[in-house]
């Protein structure tokens, strides 16, 4: 028996309406604009994880997309670059403003051959060394 909810004015079965709305679109970018994971933007907006990577991988799919699918996409792209600027702008600003610990956090991520930590290694024991091996 079909479910009543689903079925159109003729008694017909209709597709089950999106939870894509432009409500949760909204909520999905301004969540990600503000830093949180996605788990928590899914939490927020009301939708499953697994729903959200469904939305974005049907929005990366060509020829085999719909417009809110690459609509959302585009703006979740779009909202992660930004919360991104924002961050580097904050520590580079931070930096500026004479903390060292900022300064050394933009030095060993941009630089990490020259500024990343150093790989602590334990010395040899001697009586590791074997002289007939090295």
């Amino acid at each position: 028996m079909d479910d009543p909810a689903l079925l159109d004015a003729a008694g017909e079965v209709v597709a089950r309406p999106s939870k894509l709305t432009a409500d949760t679109h909204d909520t999905i970018v301004i969540a990600l604009r503000a830093g949180l994971t996605d788990e928590a933007t899914c939490a927020v907006a009301g939708i499953a994880p697994r729903t959200f990577q469904t939305w974005i991988a049907r929005g990366a799919l060509p020829g085999r997309t719909t417009a809110p699918h690459r609509a959302l996409l585009a703006a979740v792209e779009r909202a992660r670059a930004a919360c991104e600027a924002d961050q580097v702008a904050r520590i580079t600003l931070a930096a500026q403003r004479g903390s060292r610990r900022a300064s050394a956090f933009l030095l060993e991520r941009q630089y990490p051959d020259r500024w990343g930590p150093v790989e602590r290694r334990a010395a040899p024991r001697l009586d590791d060394y074997d002289p007939l091996t090295g």
